[in-house]
């Protein structure tokens, strides 16, 4: 490992830390959380302004924990940086207990910052849907997004209290977006090639406080605890909570 990798390394793992909006829960600041009820998180209307494609999945049974390669099996998988995405939803009250049996459907553009299904042509990768286990948490892999003009780097999300009740748009709990660190992002774009693209857009983006963009101000509570290696791959977990 040379000096300047292990620079961005460790840069790496401070940004995350540094930029990080959420509290640190030890055992006794969870004690003093738990006394007021959750942040609201913001909810956001429907992306494409119609139905979601969340009830069309589900009805083919698109549950998949990897969602970097096509639905179909074919082509090529979404090329970048690994990306182990966590999301734990909780009650949005005093007790924020965990969410069990819960329908989560999440998508994000690629590398480049295009979207499949409605950008790329033939591509219909990083779309999935999971099942919170009885912890509340549900896991994906995937790739650290690309990122497109006007938007900083994300991750699209939404709640659905099973998975029967996917199958209709007016049971979605929560539609919104998880965000990024803005040093974090920016040191994956710079660190791996396919990221050239977005980069040359995120320099372009003008950022304040993560998450306070005027797509979406005031929102820190938006943005992911970010570990891991930008060159290797990172870890990004969020605790959301949702209005049941």
């Amino acid at each position: 490992m040379n000096e300047q990798s292990g620079s961005r390394r460790s840069f790496l793992r401070l940004a995350a830390l540094g930029t990080l909006n959420l509290p640190v829960l030890t055992s006794r600041a969870q004690t003093v959380e738990r006394k007021t009820p959750a942040a609201p998180y913001p909810h956001e209307p429907s992306p494409t302004g119609k139905t979601s494609l969340a009830n069309f999945w589900s009805r083919a049974g698109l549950l998949r924990r990897d969602i970097r390669p096509n639905m179909d099996g074919k082509g090529l998988s979404a090329a970048g940086l690994p990306l182990d995405l966590v999301i734990k939803l909780v009650t949005a009250d005093r007790w924020q207990t965990p969410l069990a049996g819960a329908a989560v459907y999440v998508w994000h553009s690629d590398a480049r910052g295009g979207y499949s299904v409605y950008g790329v042509n033939d591509a219909s990768y990083l779309r999935g849907i999971g099942v919170t286990g009885p912890d509340g948490r549900v896991s994906f892999k995937s790739v650290y997004p690309g990122t497109y003009t006007g938007r900083e780097p994300h991750v699209h999300f939404e709640v659905y209290p099973s998975l029967e009740s996917m199958q209709k748009p007016q049971a979605c709990q929560l539609r919104s977006r998880i965000l990024f660190p803005e040093t974090v992002s920016r040191e994956v774009y710079k660190s791996n090639l396919v990221y050239r693209p977005s980069l040359k857009t995120f320099e372009g983006l003008v950022f304040g406080r993560p998450g306070a963009t005027a797509a979406s101000p005031g929102s820190p509570t938006q943005v992911a605890l970010v570990s891991g290696d930008a060159r290797k791959g990172v870890r990004a977990s969020i605790s959301i909570p949702v209005r049941t």
